[in-house]
Formats: structure tokens, sequence, C-alpha cells
């Protein structure tokens, strides 16, 4: 098997002098990820498939968490690698880090300041890095239901694989409004329902809008590990003309709480 070719630094940094750190997103599902107790988290998350047959397959995945909470403030940072190969063939390969930043104002609004980089060499996506800012609106948050709303704008800038592009431009930098509205039901004691919708529309080209649905099914299997079963639909406005505006993943994995 080939080896994995991701490198990549982490180049996004959120600062304020206004405050000190004690605590999408381009189509990254980072709010149903959220943690509420104040002090230091970590998470590791880790998939695998494989299959042999008419058609060789294997995906690795890891995923991991790091979350600081104090008072008002809510740092937190997230990094994900997917590789996958098919009959000796890469069909995947990407990896992200989110960094965000947030501050209660009130008990109902939270203002928020995030940052990404990320590669996706199948959507011929050499580098994405945004930075953005909104805010967060609880409408409910209770042992059984949670629903929460947000608004803001972020600074898109974007390298594509220029040699397998047929008309879309290989370097952009744009603006896009960033709304979300999350929901969560608790089905039982271990058992927990939660999506999410993102809606990111281009300002001055509201036809090149993307939309990301993350739906999970959680079941807790112990106070530190978790198994999800997931459905992610992503759809794309204005993709290259090479590539399918809509992929639909489903995936499932471990989760282990530090």
């Amino acid at each position: 098997m080939p080896r994995l070719h991701i490198v990549f630094v982490l180049a996004v940094l959120i600062l304020s002098a206004a405050v000190t750190p004690n605590h999408s997103d381009a189509q990254v599902n980072i709010e149903r990820l959220r943690k509420f107790q104040d002090g230091a988290h970590f998470q590791f998350g880790a998939d695998f498939a494989f299959n042999s047959g008419n058609s060789d397959f294997v995906q690795f995945g890891t995923a991991a968490r790091f979350d600081y909470l104090e008072k008002r403030f809510h740092v937190f940072t997230i990094g994900s690698v997917t590789y996958a190969e098919s009959n000796s063939a890469a069909f995947k390969n990407r990896a992200f880090v989110h960094q965000r930043l947030n501050y209660s104002l009130t008990n109902r609004f939270v203002g928020e300041l995030f940052g990404q980089i990320e590669q996706d060499e199948f959507v011929l996506l050499q580098l994405r890095l945004l930075g953005g800012a909104g805010i967060r609106f609880q409408i409910i948050d209770d042992e059984e239901y949670s629903i929460f709303f947000g608004v803001g704008a972020m600074v898109e800038h974007e390298v594509l694989d220029e040699a397998k592009l047929v008309s879309h431009p290989a370097v952009e930098t744009v603006v896009r409004a960033t709304n979300y509205i999350s929901l969560r039901i608790r089905i039982s004691g271990s058992m927990d329902i939660m999506n999410i919708v993102y809606v990111q529309p281009k300002v001055d080209d509201l036809a090149d809008t993307r939309i990301l649905n993350d739906g999970s099914l959680i079941f807790k299997i112990s106070e530190r590990v978790r198994w999800s079963n997931s459905i992610l639909i992503r759809h794309d406005g204005g993709p290259p003309t090479s590539l399918e505006p809509t992929d639909i993943s489903v995936k499932s994995g471990l989760t282990i709480a530090i």
C-alpha cells in the first residue's frame, strides 16, 4: 500500500487582545462534538473498513479533539485524517484542523471566532484556509432536547489542482455567510440523535451555496466510550465542472474521551 502523503501545518491561530485563552466551518461538523464541563478534555476516535472479493477496499480514519473550558471561555481544536484505497488505487485522502474560540455573552448568546486548514485530494482541494466570526443562539438546552442556531461570516481561500480543472479558477478567495442549526434529542440514557445543517452562501453569488447535513446516532457504551453511526450529505452549488455537486457518506466509529 502506498504511504499516506498528507503533510500540513496548522496555520490558523485565533487571537484576541481583549481575552486570554480559556475557550462552520467549511463543511465540517464541529457542533455535535462540543463539551460543556470546565477543565481540559481530550477525545480520540478511529475507524477501519476492509473488503476483499470483487472489489478490494481498505479505509483508515483517525480524529482527535482537545477542549479547554473556564467560566465564559471555551477553546477547542479538532483534527482528522482519512485515507482509503480500492483495488490498489487511492480514492480518499483528506485531512483538516479546525480551531474555535467561544465566549458566552449571556446565558443564550455566544460569540465565536474560528479558523480552519483543510486538504481533500478527491475534490481537487490542495489547500483551504478560512477564518471567521459569528453569534450562536440557544433556543432550548435541557436533558432531553438541545437546539442552537448560529449566524456568521468567513473569508475562505482555496487552492485547487489546476491540472484537473476545466474552467473553475485554481485559486480563489471569497467571503461566505455561514449559518447553522443543530439539534440533539435524547432517546434514552445511553442513546442520542444529533443533527446539524450548515448553509454557506457566497455573498456575491447566492447560487454558489454549500450545504452540509450531518446526522448521527450515538450510543454511550460507558462514561468514556461512545459508538456512533453517521450519515453526511454535502452539496456544493459551485463545484469544478469535473466533480459531482453532491456527496453522501455513511460511517461508524468509536470515540474515547480522556
